[in-house]
């Protein structure tokens, strides 16, 4: 969490008063009763004795063509939206594959084979598909097909064992 803390409260100035922390509570309330306002609470970075030492980066459609986004619909803690305004900034650098399911996290952590092969396509090759990419809901089980899928699921797992 102290990592999370470094790089969330060192990135971006943070509001000072407590105020708007309270609001922002009360109105998430309603609007998001499944996480009963609590994103919108006070975190340390309220508190935080620094201000963040460069400026925040601008997102922009200038740039390299190198930019894969990919996105549960149904992500608890990072809305389709995110990704959705993150493309639109972007623009015709980046592609956004969309997956119709639950849960954080998209590429390998699911058995969704056309996230997976796709976002493996790209770590491998560089490649892009040629326009965004709605994937359905996981149909199968990784199979001895899915070699170069599975090759990057157990390298991912032998890095972030949790």
């Amino acid at each position: 969490m102290a990592t999370l803390w470094g790089i969330a409260c060192g990135d971006a100035s943070w509001p000072r008063h407590t105020g708007i922390y309270q609001w922002q509570v009360l109105a998430d309330r309603k609007k998001y009763p499944l996480t009963n306002g609590m994103p919108s609470n006070v975190w340390p970075c309220t508190f935080w004795p620094s201000k963040p030492i460069e400026p925040a980066v601008r997102i922009t459609d200038r740039g390299p063509s190198n930019v894969l986004l990919t996105q549960n619909l149904r992500d608890p803690a990072t809305p389709l939206v995110g990704a959705q305004n993150m493309r639109a900034a972007l623009g015709d650098r980046a592609k956004l594959v969309t997956a119709d399911q639950g849960g954080h996290g998209t590429y390998l952590t699911t058995n969704n084979a056309c996230v997976n092969e796709i976002g493996t396509e790209f770590l491998v090759s560089g490649k892009l598909p040629a326009k965004d990419v709605h994937c359905g809901p996981p149909e199968r089980s990784l199979s001895a097909t899915d070699t170069r899928t599975e090759v990057a699921r157990k390298l991912w797992q032998r890095q972030f064992p949790f």
